[in-house]
């Protein structure tokens, strides 16, 4: 038995060689006995390019003139005594003591001068405290504890109780692009190197999240500044006002508890303090 309703739809669809007109579509429906006549058009999608790598050469100069070391860290590096003939300083080209145990298949040194302390400003946690490498030394010879050294490099005049590291060897930096997590990390500006309270554009800041709260290299955070405090003009209550989106960073080296970023943006300075979430 015929069914009352038929349909049939026919397609005819060709397409020519490449650099040809394309063939229009035609679709007939015995239905409604029309015809539409489809041409072939090209389809646009947006394309984001990939970001752009951080600057390798800040990324570089800052890790292998920087390193954040533990308390028990310090404690067990070898440490300057001082210079020959009792002199306290000791400059490029100079022999000098230090004291400690020493690796006797390494010769060369990296001449570190620890300065601020790394605190959660929540908990008070030490996080570790910044050393920073004032020069390098080459091993002429060992008794016992103590080692004679020559200075092969200083960027500042040696002191004593500055401390003695393996030299920090990072190589080539491999390229750090900034991309978004997942997860919702929240943290603090917890310093600027050098001592400063302020940073801007292309500035190192340190940051009180690390491996341990799911931080990574790579990681795009969010800097906000904290609103004011002000008194409400028609009910006088004490009132705070929103915080203010201010910058962006990225994470280029990780800790377990803490991490370093470099400032990609910047509409004001970026203070101590200052929160920090990703997008």
């Amino acid at each position: 038995m015929k069914k009352r309703v038929a349909v049939y739809i026919s397609l005819l669809a060709s397409l020519i060689n490449a650099g040809a007109t394309a063939q229009h579509k035609t679709i007939q429906s015995e239905i409604s006995n029309r015809e539409v006549t489809l041409s072939p058009q090209i389809r646009e999608q947006t394309h984001r390019p990939p970001a752009a790598p951080l600057p390798q050469n800040i990324i570089q100069q800052f890790l292998s003139h920087n390193m954040v070391a533990t308390e028990a860290e310090l404690d067990a590096a070898p440490y300057v005594l001082g210079g020959q003939e009792g002199r306290l300083l000791v400059a490029l080209g100079d022999d000098f003591y230090a004291r400690g145990d020493f690796i006797r298949s390494h010769i060369t040194y990296g001449i570190y001068r620890p300065g601020q302390s790394y605190l959660d400003p929540a908990t008070g946690e030490l996080f570790g405290v910044h050393a920073k490498q004032v020069g390098s030394a080459r091993i002429k010879q060992i008794n016992g504890s103590i080692a004679t050294l020559t200075a092969t490099g200083s960027s500042a005049e040696l002191r004593r109780q500055d401390r003695l590291f393996l030299r920090q060897d990072h190589g080539r930096v491999t390229a750090v692009y900034p991309r978004s997590l997942d997860n919702v990390i929240e943290g603090q500006v917890l310093a600027v190197p050098e001592g400063l309270r302020k940073a801007g554009f292309l500035d190192i800041v340190a940051l009180n999240r690390g491996t341990r709260h799911g931080l990574s290299n790579g990681a795009t955070m969010v800097v906000y500044q904290a609103g004011n405090s002000i008194n409400d003009p028609i009910t006088d209550q004490r009132m705070r006002l929103p915080d203010e989106r201010i910058g962006l960073l990225t994470v280029f080296y990780t800790y377990e508890k803490m991490s370093f970023g470099l400032v990609m943006t910047a509409d004001r300075p970026l203070t101590v303090g200052d929160r920090v979430s990703n997008p």
